[in-house]
């Protein structure tokens, strides 16, 4: 302080040290509440003289404002229907000034924001806000990281069987749009904001992603760019991790899955299963595993099935749309390097994996996904490009059945056409017989009874199949005329034609039988087929010489 004189007390007494200010009127909005009847209810600091004009907006920013009715003068409330609200702030504007003459804007109060927020104090949450840059760059903060998710998913499944959620009646929810505003807040104050962003980022999500802030400052501006290449080593100046950090992420991640997607009892909140699920992604993109180590398909797999929301996930639409988009980048990687009509323990795992979310992979938007399209630009990555993107995306909104087997043999270089009931496969092969065997097994999974004509070179075989019975017939130069097969449980058309120098007699019921002269067995197997066996000649010979 400055320095002063001593003055009495007495001499104080009375005197006035601010200048006397005459109070200037002006327009001022207690609160806005929205009630379960989707009423909006409008309370002022005290009545007015005159009519005032009550406007919404999303966001308070300029040109945003609706006007949705006025305010009697001498009242100091006003109800407004608004089935379609989708305003965050409400300000009042006096008309006699051509709108130059406003209150401050005030945000609209939910009710079903207000009941997710009780009990706020006590929720576990992450200790600081972490950002998905930082996690990979800085290797002290990314073990802090990791310790706090783990214990987060714990103290989640606590919180969950102690005080278990309380769910909003759907009355009490206003609109779409204030569902997923609610969800995100629910996400930042659990996650913190910049991991929201990251999963909930981008052009799909609304203006109001992370709902109304305290005040309408720069402040509140979202600092993040949510069309980031997200885990783009050279986007963030990232290189190759070390050997033992990478080894570190390794064991991280197999627990992880195994606290938020347990094998017993229910998964962790869906924002702790698409976080992980989104890091492992991103994982795999920088090299953690090894292109001989495929450690990462089990887990990997788990995480997938455990992305299918739930009833008691409670997710809204554009939540969903999300969570969708990181499955299938999570299914496509593991098809990556599997074939669904394999016998492996990683295409079975592919397989079944892929039963499971198909569905769920065609509804998948392109522009939601863009950050998980990892180019492959450090060793080891296993990631999914976007013609893989696109190709996956075909394959599950296909409904054809055989669509699926007839996408692998083309990476084979053979064609597989459907041609009025018979299956012909094409390619360069020299042997036709094994492939037809085989492409039989494959559509048998599909198909009751399969008609398969392979042709190359010159050269055909003509198989069908349909237990307990198999015809085969070939070109002169192959298996001549008609044989047909009766194959026990435990055999398969392959074990039947493949493997021999020439045609097999072990099971053989009849033949060989003229091509012209079509077996009483053939005969029935093609009219299960719903094939005319008076024209099979002609076109299996159209194809071959």
């Amino acid at each position: 302080m400055p320095k002063g004189t001593a003055t009495a007390v007495a001499h104080l007494r009375g005197r006035r040290t601010v200048r006397p200010v005459k109070g200037r009127p002006g327009l001022l909005v207690i609160g806005a509440l929205l009630t379960s009847g989707n009423l909006l209810q409008v309370t002022l600091a005290r009545p007015y003289e005159v009519d005032v004009a009550v406007e919404v907006s999303p966001d308070g920013s300029p040109g945003s404002w609706t006007r949705i009715g006025t305010v009697a003068a001498g009242r100091t409330a006003q109800e407004f229907a608004v089935p379609e609200f989708a305003g965050a702030v409400v300000r009042i504007v006096d008309p006699r000034t051509g709108g130059r003459t406003e209150s401050p804007p005030v945000f609209v109060v939910h009710p079903a924001r207000c009941a997710r927020r009780q009990g706020d104090e006590n929720r576990p949450r992450l200790r600081r806000g972490y950002t998905a840059e930082e996690i990979f760059t800085d290797e002290e903060l990314a073990r802090r990281f990791r310790y706090d998710l783990l214990r987060l998913s714990d103290l989640l499944a606590e919180h969950r069987t102690v005080q278990p959620a309380r769910v909003v009646p759907p009355a009490q929810v206003s609109v779409v749009h204030d569902r997923y505003a609610s969800y995100l807040e629910d996400c930042e104050r659990t996650i913190g904001r910049p991991l929201t962003l990251k999963l909930f980022g981008g052009t799909a999500a609304p203006d109001l992603t992370l709902g109304p802030r305290w005040g309408l400052t720069v402040d509140d501006v979202i600092d993040d760019d949510p069309d980031a290449p997200d885990g783009d080593p050279e986007e963030t100046g990232q290189g190759e991790m070390p050997p033992d950090i990478k080894r570190e992420w390794r064991q991280w991640s197999v627990r992880a899955v195994e606290r938020t997607v347990p094998r017993e009892g229910a998964p962790a909140a869906m924002m702790l299963r698409l976080l992980v699920a989104r890091l492992f992604v991103q994982l795999l993109g920088h090299g953690v595993w090894r292109l001989d180590d495929d450690s990462w398909r089990v887990p990997l797999a788990r995480l997938t099935e455990g992305l299918v929301p739930r009833a008691e996930d409670e997710l809204p639409d554009e939540a969903v749309q999300h969570v969708t988009a990181v499955t299938a980048v999570c299914a496509g990687l593991l098809l990556s390097g599997a074939s669904l009509t394999g016998g492996t323990s990683h295409d079975l795992l592919a397989a079944r994996t892929w039963q499971a979310v198909k569905e769920r992979v065609a509804e998948a938007e392109t522009d939601i996904v863009g950050g998980l399209l990892i180019p492959p630009r450090l060793p080891h990555a296993h990631v999914l490009g976007r013609s893989e993107w696109e190709r996956l995306l075909d394959l599950a909104r296909s409904d054809d059945p055989v669509a699926l087997i007839a996408a692998e043999l083309a990476e084979e270089g053979l064609t597989l056409e459907s041609d009025g009931g018979i299956y012909r496969v094409t390619g360069k092969f020299s042997n036709p017989v094994p492939v037809a065997a085989r492409v039989t097994a494959l559509l048998r999974r599909h198909l009751e009874t399969v008609l398969v004509h392979a042709v190359a070179e010159g050269r055909w075989t003509f198989v069908a199949w349909r237990r307990p019975h198999l015809a085969v017939a070939g070109s002169r130069a192959m298996w001549p005329g008609w044989r047909v097969y009766r194959v026990p449980s435990s055999g398969t058309p392959e074990s039947r034609l493949t493997g021999g120098e020439g045609p097999s007699r072990a099971g053989l019921v009849a033949g060989p039988v003229p091509l012209g002269r079509t077996p009483p067995a053939a005969l029935e197997l093609l009219e299960q087929a719903g094939v005319d066996p008076a024209g099979l000649p002609r076109r299996l010979l159209d194809h071959g010489p």
